[in-house]
């Protein structure tokens, strides 16, 4: 059986969007709701509309974090997928990461290619941040020929992709899609909550590596996310003063290279 745990914030037809896919995937699946700030129209909706799904409210915004912590507590298959709510998941697509994960033990975390509702990529994999990532890419330093060496480091500009059409192994995966098994889970155990809406992903994977799995890119299955930064909006170093997504960014960045004793 798949633990389908879904996160959610204030985006209720979002949410059925999500759900009314997930429903068509034929494999066995618990699906599991865990929703920040939740109010009773979408949980209405949610268990009125959709049987056979564990709805968990919170009636305060909690962060990314403790709800799939809350969801991973809950979840009782041998497989687990993770998905933002703003995550469509095509059939068949459930099958071929178990199958993938089956002949693969060595493999802690797998994430699929993810799309943008145009069909455009949308990268959800990266090498791990140096401190000097986060600066670059929040400032007009990203135009200098250093930077651009970085963030090429960092997004994997350098690998030939085209090479490695089944997929390669990588440092880390975005949240917003993460399938694993749950001897994996056993091996690491949740997510830190040290961390509220970012670097958490980060941190998991980098755990995983260190217990010895691997974290591994897989496009030859794909979801199609609606993904928006919510940590920038104006761009810069303006977004610190009028952003709190953008603070929250910062301090969770912070707490990640303190743990890491990489601030030296």
């Amino acid at each position: 059986m798949i633990s389908i745990i879904i996160t959610h914030y204030k985006t209720p037809e979002v949410l059925k969007l999500c759900l009314k896919y997930i429903h068509k995937q034929p494999e066995e699946k618990e699906i599991i709701v865990v929703d920040s700030e939740s109010d009773w129209q979408t949980k209405g909706d949610v268990i009125d509309k959709f049987k056979n799904i564990e709805y968990i409210p919170f009636p305060k915004n909690v962060g990314y974090t403790r709800l799939v912590n809350e969801g991973l507590k809950r979840a009782k298959g041998e497989y687990i997928l993770i998905i933002n709510a703003d995550v469509i998941i095509p059939q068949g697509a459930l099958g071929k990461l178990v199958n993938f994960l089956q002949n693969r033990p060595e493999i802690g975390i797998v994430g699929p290619k993810q799309l943008n509702l145009d069909g455009s990529e949308q990268q959800n994999y990266f090498r791990f941040h140096k401190l000097s990532t986060i600066i670059y890419r929040r400032t007009f330093l990203k135009n200098f020929s250093f930077a651009k060496k970085e963030l090429a480091r960092f997004l994997y500009s350098d690998v030939e992709k085209l090479n490695k059409k089944g997929g390669f192994e990588v440092n880390w995966l975005m949240g917003s899609s993460l399938f694993l098994s749950r001897n994996s889970l056993e091996k690491v155990g949740y997510l830190d909550e040290r961390f509220l809406m970012y670097f958490q992903d980060t941190d998991w994977c980098r755990r995983f590596k260190e217990a010895g799995l691997k974290i591994f890119y897989f496009p030859e299955v794909t979801f199609y996310h609606y993904h928006q930064r919510g940590s920038v909006k104006y761009g810069g170093i303006i977004d610190i003063f009028v952003n709190p997504l953008t603070r929250i960014h910062i301090l969770d960045a912070i707490k990640y290279f303190l743990k890491y004793n990489k601030l030296r």
